[in-house]
């Protein structure tokens, strides 16, 4: 929770989130660089570069020192979605544009395929707080509704949590084990159209929770009136003998409360009737997206319902933001508005921090626990040490390249209509040396 990763312009830069020293932690304006994250440790990170002229997954030392590991190395083609360190640090996840998700060993090797998407690519996955599982989103070929799957990295195995009938995605797992969170559609209020009496869902979205095993409590469940569980005697026996062992005790229970902070506790699934133990957080639905969770709260984006005309009067333009994040509290079992216009946000729930962009370069790191109110700007992320060193021409020469293997990656037809594709390449880049300005 002390520093960011940034990329701009093709770059990566760490910058402190209060005091401290922005670095570069990528040179050079001959590559892209994108896709940085930070490992479970802090002292690692691992991105996607162009630099080899196709992409691949590369590690490199959080603070720039020494030279990038070639996780996964490039190939005659592909272009990848975010990789993701698993928090134990033994395997990054990723996906590329054949809707295909990989599993590859952090120090490099041979990447496992986790499932294929035969309906688009695979882009949201993330791992369980001990890095056993991985939760992903995979569309049904019948239906075209997502789904949210899980793959058991010890064995292999891939175990379905939502149905074919329901539109489910932005799986977020509970830090605690107990949960498995996600957003789905599945709320119907139509409006009919004036003119020709069409109707369109505009607020069909809801939080969701799956109960990850038959002993996890359901939060909401109505229980007033109902006689109490059976206390356990032993338990309260043992509190008179604590309160005598007194300051040293109290050390030692710190202690090992912090041990086991360190420690990841094995997250433990029971997949028979999953399905029948998801559970609707108890807000409105509307229009949501995103979602991220610490073990108190939950946050996501609630966007208000805007027309087409509504957008800034450039069509190319860049819109304010005006999306709220919403934060949930688990214990008063309400939600309430966190930041007023964000664009994006990212939750680091070992530190209980929360990184809010408004406008794009925007940033603000703030505690998870509460709303931080007015005092938000006093928690700007300065990007003043953010300085790029720029070669023109090395840029343009790396965007028409990077342009030119979008289209072959994902144009809709793979032989490219019968055009000879790298002769149209090589046609057009005889002009790169000609650019001047």
């Amino acid at each position: 929770g002390k520093r960011l990763a940034l990329t701009a312009r093709g770059e990566i830069f760490s910058v402190p989130v209060e005091d401290g020293v922005t670095l570069a932690v990528t040179r050079g304006s001959g590559a892209r660089e994108s896709w940085a994250s930070f490992g479970p440790d802090g002292k690692t990170l691992v991105y996607v570069t162009d630099a080899p002229g196709e992409e691949e997954i590369r590690s490199i030392d959080a603070w720039g020192r020494g030279e990038p590991k070639v996780v996964k190395p490039a190939g005659e083609r592909g272009w990848y979605f975010p990789p993701r360190l698993s928090p134990d640090g033994k395997w990054i996840a990723y996906a590329d544009q054949t809707h295909t998700l990989y599993l590859v060993p952090a120090d490099g090797g041979e990447p496992r395929k986790v499932d294929h998407d035969e309906q688009s690519e695979i882009r949201q996955y993330a791992f369980s707080p001990d890095g056993r599982w991985l939760a992903y989103v995979k569309s049904a070929v019948k239906t075209e509704y997502d789904s949210i799957f899980v793959y058991d990295v010890s064995s292999g195995g891939i175990h379905r949590i939502t149905g074919p009938d329901t539109n489910d995605f932005a799986p977020v797992w509970d830090p605690d084990g107990r949960y498995l969170y996600f957003l789905s559609d599945r709320v119907t209020n139509p409006m009919l159209g004036a003119r020709d009496f069409e109707n369109v869902d505009i607020r069909p979205t809801k939080p969701y929770m799956a109960l990850l095993r038959p002993d996890v409590e359901n939060p909401f469940a109505e229980i007033a009136g109902l006689p109490p569980k059976d206390e356990d005697k032993s338990g309260d026996e043992a509190k008179p003998d604590a309160k005598k062992a007194g300051k040293g005790a109290k050390k030692a229970a710190e202690k090992g409360e912090a041990e086991k902070k360190k420690e990841k506790k094995p997250v433990e699934i029971d997949f028979e009737g999953i399905g029948d133990r998801v559970v609707a957080l108890p807000v409105d639905a509307g229009d949501y997206g995103g979602l991220d969770a610490t073990s108190k709260a939950v946050f996501w984006l609630s966007r208000p319902i805007e027309g087409m005309a509504d957008g800034p009067e450039d069509f190319f333009g860049e819109a304010p933001p005006n999306a709220t994040l919403v934060a949930f509290d688990l214990e008063s079992k309400k939600d309430k508005p966190f930041v007023e216009g964000v664009s994006a946000f990212m939750v680091a729930p070992e530190a209980n921090k929360i990184a809010v962009m408004k406008r794009r370069g925007e940033i603000y790191v703030v505690g998870a626990g509460a709303p931080p109110g007015p005092a938000l700007a006093e928690s700007k992320v300065s990007l003043d040490g953010v300085v790029i060193e720029l070669d023109p021409v090395e840029e343009w020469k790396e965007i028409f390249n990077d342009a030119w293997r979008q289209m072959r990656d994902f144009y809709w037809d793979a032989g490219m209509g019968g055009v000879d594709w790298k002769a149209i390449h090589d046609h057009y880049a005889a002009l790169l040396p000609r650019i001047a300005t």
